[in-house]
C-alpha cells in the first residue's frame, strides 16, 4: 500500500463488502462515479485529488466463496470537518460494477499523533545517546566508573523464578528483600547476593534456601515489612534482621543508608524477644473461643509473667550455682592446705622413723633366727624403745644415726598444730606412752640384770604376754577423733546470703529489706511519701493499678523486671523511685525517676 506523504493529515479507513468478485479499479471507479456532484464543486474528489489535498485511494480486496471483502484507505490533508464529510460520503456507495456492495467507515486516524509518537520515541533514543556521550564528562566520571563495575544484570533463581542478584547461587550468605526494585537498588549499591520474595506469600525457593545459607531479612520500615518478617519467622530460618528507617522503603535508600542498615542488623532471636513475637500452634477450637480484646491482652500478660518467672528462675539457679562453686573452692582450698601440712609432716617426721623401724625389724628377725624364740612385738612408741634400747646392746654408728633422727622426729609432733589426718596412730601412741611408764621401767631393769648373761637376746621372751592383751581394748576408743565442721554461713529468712559491704541510707535499707521479703512472691508494694505500704498487688497487674489509682504513690517495690512500660507509667504518675529485681531493656530513661535494682542494694 502506497500512501502519498504530501497529502497525509488524516487517514480514513473503511470496510467494503460485495456479493461478487470485484477488484481495486472497480472499487475506485465506483467511489468517484457515485460521489461526483454529491458534495458540490468544493468537495469534488477529482478536483481535490488533482490539487493534492486528497491522496490516492488504496483498496485491498479478498475474494472467497463468490463474495469479496476489502479495506479502503483514503488520506486527506483537509481540515477535520471536510474530512469527516468525505468519509461519510463513502458510505453512499451501494454498487460496485454489477455487484451489490456496502461501505462502512471503521474510523479516522490522526496521522500527526502517530508521527508525534514516533518523534517522541526517536527523541528518547537521541537523548539516551547524547547522555551516554556526556557521561564521560568530569562531573559524572566517578559515578560512571562505579556503575560500570557495580551494576549487574538482575537474574532469576529457583523454580519460582525469584528476582535475585548474580551472586545468590554461590554466596554463603543471602539478603531477603521484598521486591524486584529492592534487588535493583542493592545492585546499585554493590550488593549482589539479594533475592526478592515478591509479596507476603514466601516462595518455596526462599524457604529451602534459608535452611542452607546465612539469611538476613532486609524489609521496609512500614507495616508491610513487619508482616513479611512475621511470615519469614514462621516458614523460614532467619539469622539476622535489618529494617529500613521508619516510613522508608528499601528501594528509596541510598547506598550509604543501605550499608548503615545492614551494619545495624540484630540476631533473629533478639528481634523476636524485643518485639514479643512468639508463634505457638493453636487448634481451631481455641481460635473459636478467642475473644479479641480480653484474651489477647490476658495471653500477652501471661507470656510476660512466664518470661519474668523464667528469668527469675534462671537468676536463682545462677546464684545457687555461684554459691556451690564458692563452697567447692573453699573445700578444695582447705583440702590442699591439709595435704600440704600432711606432706610437710611426713617429710620431716615419718621418713627417719620408717627407716629406723625397718632397721629394728631386720635386727629382730636375725635374733629370732639365732635364738628360735618368739620375738617381742614391735614397740608402739619411740619413747619406750629409746628408754630401754641403749642399755640392752650397743649400736653401730649407722644405727646411732637412725636413732638420733627418730628422736628428732619424736620431738617435732608436739609443735605441729595439725593432728586431724592421722588421729589413730598419734593418739594411740601418745596414750600408750602415758599409761605405760611402769612397764618401760620394768623392762629397763630386767634388761640391766640379764645383760651380762645374754646380750639383749632374752628381752623379747618376757614381754609378749602383757602388751597384746591391752592394745585391742584401747583401740576402739582411741580411733575415734573429733573433726570440727565449719559453721554454716549466716543467711536470711529465705535462705539468701545478705552482703552488707555497701553503705546504704536508711531509706535504701528499707527498700532492700522490702525487696528481700517480696522475693519469689511476684508481688509489688505501692508506697506513699512516708514509705508506708498503701497496698500490695501482683506484678502482672501493677501497670493497670498505677494507671487507675497512682496519684498518691511515691515509690514502688516489686519482685520482677523493671520494663519500659513501668518506667513510662511511673513518669506519668509522678512516681520518683522504682525498685525491682533487675533492669530490662530500657531505651528511654526519664530524668525524674530513680531506679534501684537488687544488685544496687544487696
Amino acid at each position: 500500500m502506497n500512501i502519498d506523504p504530501n497529502a497525509t493529515k488524516y487517514m480514513v479507513k473503511a470496510k467494503i463488502s460485495a456479493d461478487g468478485v470485484i477488484d481495486r479499479p472497480d472499487v475506485v471507479g465506483a467511489i468517484f462515479g457515485q460521489t461526483e456532484g454529491l458534495l458540490g464543486d468544493e468537495l469534488d474528489l477529482r478536483d481535490l485529488q488533482k490539487s493534492g489535498r486528497i491522496g490516492r485511494i488504496e483498496v485491498e480486496t479478498v475474494t472467497k466463496g463468490g463474495k469479496s471483502e476489502g479495506i479502503i484507505y483514503m488520506s486527506s490533508s483537509l481540515d477535520q470537518v471536510e474530512t469527516v464529510i468525505l468519509a461519510s460520503a463513502l458510505e453512499t456507495v451501494d454498487r460496485v460494477g454489477p455487484c451489490k456492495a456496502s461501505v462502512h467507515v471503521l474510523g479516522i486516524e490522526d496521522v500527526r499523533v502517530t508521527k508525534r509518537e514516533k518523534v517522541v520515541e526517536r527523541a528518547k533514543e537521541l537523548l539516551n545517546e547524547l547522555m551516554k556521550q556526556s557521561e564521560g564528562s568530569s562531573t559524572n566520571l566517578l559515578n560512571s566508573v562505579k556503575q560500570s563495575v557495580q551494576v549487574e544484570e538482575i537474574t532469576t533463581y529457583g523454580p519460582d523464578r525469584c528476582p535475585a542478584g548474580p551472586n545468590v547461587r554461590d554466596s554463603e550468605a543471602i539478603i531477603i528483600v521484598e521486591g524486584r526494585s529492592d534487588v535493583l537498588n542493592l545492585l546499585k549499591a554493590g550488593i549482589k547476593n539479594a533475592i526478592a520474595v515478591e509479596g507476603t506469600n514466601i516462595p518455596k525457593t526462599v524457604q529451602d534456601l534459608s535452611r542452607e545459607r546465612v539469611v538476613t531479612a532486609f524489609t521496609d520500615g512500614d507495616r508491610g515489612g513487619e508482616l513479611i518478617l512475621r511470615e519469614l519467622f514462621q516458614v523460614a530460618e532467619v539469622d539476622f534482621v535489618a529494617r529500613a528507617p521508619r516510613a522508608h522503603e528499601v528501594e528509596e535508600l541510598s547506598a550509604k543508608q543501605i550499608v548503615k542498615c545492614l551494619r545495624n542488623k540484630v540476631p533473629g532471636d533478639q528481634y523476636m524477644e524485643m518485639n514479643n513475637l512468639s508463634f505457638e500452634e493453636r487448634s481451631f477450637d481455641e481460635l473459636d473461643k478467642f475473644e479479641p480484646e480480653g484474651d489477647y491482652r490476658r495471653d500477652r500478660r501471661d507470656r510476660d509473667d512466664r518470661r519474668e518467672e523464667r528469668r527469675d528462675r534462671r537468676d536463682r539457679d545462677d546464684r545457687r550455682e555461684e554459691r556451690r562453686d564458692r563452697r567447692d573452692r573453699d573445700d578444695r582450698r582447705e583440702e590442699r592446705s591439709r595435704d600440704r601440712d600432711e606432706r610437710r609432716k611426713e617429710r620431716f617426721n615419718n621418713e627417719a622413723l620408717d627407716k629406723y623401724r625397718k632397721k629394728r625389724e631386720e635386727r629382730q628377725e636375725r635374733e629370732e633366727k639365732e635364738l628360735e624364740v618368739t620375738p617381742e612385738p614391735a614397740k608402739e612408741t619411740l619413747e619406750e624403745f629409746l628408754e630401754e634400747e641403749p642399755e640392752a646392746q650397743e649400736l653401730t654408728p649407722e644405727e646411732t644415726e637412725f636413732e638420733q633422727a627418730a628422736k628428732d622426729a619424736a620431738e617435732e609432733p608436739a609443735e605441729e598444730p595439725v593432728e586431724e589426718e592421722k588421729p589413730k596412730k598419734s593418739t594411740k601412741r601418745k596414750k600408750d606412752a602415758e599409761e605405760k611408764p611402769k612397764k618401760s621401767t620394768k623392762r629397763k631393769s630386767k634388761a640391766v640384770e640379764e645383760a651380762p648373761e645374754e646380750p639383749a637376746a632374752e628381752e623379747p621372751a618376757e614381754e609378749p604376754a602383757e602388751e597384746p592383751a591391752e592394745e585391742p581394748k584401747e583401740e576402739p576408743a582411741e580411733e575415734e577423733t573429733v573433726v570440727e565442721k565449719p559453721k554454716p554461713k549466716a543467711r536470711s529468712l529465705r535462705g539468701k546470703k545478705i552482703i552488707s559491704d555497701k553503705v546504704l541510707t536508711p531509706e535504701q535499707e528499707a527498700y532492700r529489706d522490702m525487696l528481700l521479703e517480696l522475693s519469689t512472691t511476684h508481688n509489688a508494694n505501692v508506697l506513699d511519701a512516708d514509705n508506708k505500704v498503701i497496698k500490695q498487688v501482683a506484678v502482672k497487674s501493677l501497670v493497670n493499678s498505677l494507671k487507675e489509682d497512682g496519684d498518691e504513690v511515691s515509690a514502688i517495690v516489686f519482685d520482677g523486671v523493671i520494663s519500659q512500660r513501668i518506667i513510662d507509667v511511673s513518669s506519668d504518675k509522678g512516681i520518683k523511685i522504682v525498685v525491682g529485681t533487675r533492669k530490662g531493656n530500657i531505651s528511654k530513661m526519664p530524668a525524674d525517676v530513680t531506679i534501684w535494682t537488687k544488685e544496687d542494694l544487696v
